[in-house]
């Protein structure tokens, strides 16, 4: 994953989780631009939003 995102990319305000799902977008620019865009309306960025964003699919909670 570490070959995604240069170091000079990496966002410390940024988990792990989010830089691993936002990582399958295969266009540099465009994840670039989304780890230091977070979806509309949030503050930050969390593994759900990021997945939801990505994949338009939530991480759903375990039943």
């Amino acid at each position: 994953m570490s070959s995604r995102w240069p170091k000079q990319r990496r966002r410390a305000d940024v988990s792990h989780t989010i830089h691993k799902v936002l990582a399958s977008i295969p266009d540099e620019q465009e994840r670039f631009e989304a780890v230091t865009n977070p979806p509309p309306n949030v503050p930050h960025h969390s593994a759900n939003d990021a997945t939801a964003a990505r994949l338009g699919t939530p991480i759903r909670a375990a039943a």
